[in-house]
């Protein structure tokens, strides 16, 4: 047996004693960090459960006056009448995707989903107002977003209306979150871990948490958040926005068109990204204990653990954005109910959204 001189002992020891602090104190960071997920609204549902409910909730969706839920006026909103007498002649049937699923364990794609409902709690009377794909890859440390059009006409593919066509921002209200992550995954043939789910409440502590948003503004942005806004007043440049300005700016398609309304949407999402590189540990305590309560998820903590690892590494950078469908690869058609949306090759789109994803 060999012997240790009195020294040597000391010093292992001591070894120890930082070995077993470093140790105790990773596994008390790693509790808080575990403990803090539960703040999250789970939901631990797959999204290839088939919603439960379906025939009563699409029946009420499609038949009665609000057709889907929106008026005639939020449809001409969304869909103005000179953007049908110009789709109108395209013609562009619908095009199945044959595109396989490709999954990448390097790339990360989640659904963000923004549903309408201005209340703390989260619902399934609610629209999709904002549908971005979220793609992180690890190998490269970049950060990718892709809006879908909410106007895009997607089959429903269980229940009494299965093979009907309706927007696909109610697909929320036809089952659930789940079941349009589980209709974006089909239509656009696009791997997805999941969804997060936010709403305008949600989205203003979100802002609020992070310290503003900055946002470059145009004359006609700034002229509308001023006609809307009783709080401080903007200009056209940068502006560091509260979060209620932000929600005015975000959802804002008077001035021109729901298209250029997704596109300020990844602006915001783009303006958060770029203040999360100067948050501090307690800044960002501070918004999680703030924001978490508020948010909406089917991943599993270990997910979201594979997610927050990839934050310091995509902190500060700028995405590179897209838009689905594509110009060109869509005209217009009506529902059963004679309601107008967009015909679209999926096809066309789920290579382009491949490649745009994966090279």
């Amino acid at each position: 047996m060999i012997k240790l001189s009195d020294r040597a002992q000391k010093v292992i020891l001591a070894l120890s004693l930082i070995i077993l602090t470093i140790v105790l104190l990773g596994m008390c960071a790693f509790c808080f960090y575990w403990n803090k997920l539960d703040l999250l609204q789970l939901d631990t549902s797959s999204i290839d459960d088939d919603p439960t409910s379906l025939e009563r909730t699409v029946d009420a969706i499609n038949v009665e006056e609000k057709l889907a839920g929106e008026s005639e006026d939020e449809v001409s909103q969304i869909i103005p009448q000179a953007v049908v007498e110009k789709l109108v002649e395209v013609n562009q049937e619908v095009v199945a995707p044959k595109q396989e699923i490709e999954e990448d364990k390097g790339v990360l794609n989640v659904l963000l989903i923004g549903t309408d409902e201005s209340s703390e709690s989260f619902t399934n009377n609610a629209n999709s107002d904002c549908m971005i794909i979220i793609s992180i890859d690890k190998g490269k440390d970049t950060v990718k977003l892709v809006s879908i059009e909410r106007g895009t006409g997607v089959p429903i593919s269980v229940g009494q209306y299965a093979g009907e066509y309706e927007w696909i921002n109610n697909m929320v209200r036809v089952g659930g979150p789940g079941f349009l992550t589980r209709t974006v995954r089909e239509v656009f043939r696009v791997d997805l871990m999941g969804y997060i789910r936010v709403n305008p409440y949600t989205f203003v502590k979100i802002v609020e948490a992070c310290g503003g948003a900055t946002i470059n503004l145009t004359q006609a942005e700034a002229d509308y958040i001023n006609q809307r806004s009783r709080d401080k007043k903007v200009t056209a440049g940068p502006n560091l926005l509260d979060g209620k300005t932000t929600e005015l700016y975000a959802r804002c398609r008077a001035i021109d068109d729901d298209w250029s309304r997704i596109g300020r949407q990844r602006t915001v999402i783009q303006a958060a990204i770029t203040q999360s590189r100067d948050m501090s540990f307690g800044e960002l305590n501070d918004m999680l204990n703030t924001v978490l309560p508020y948010v909406q998820t089917n991943l599993t903590k270990s997910q979201i653990t594979e997610l927050i690892l990839q934050v310091p590494s995509i902190a500060g950078k700028t995405a590179k954005q897209l838009t689905i469908p594509k110009a060109g690869t869509y005209s217009i058609m009506q529902n059963k109910f004679g309601k107008n949306m967009f015909s679209v090759d999926f096809e066309t789109n789920a290579k382009e959204l491949h490649e745009f994803l994966y090279n």
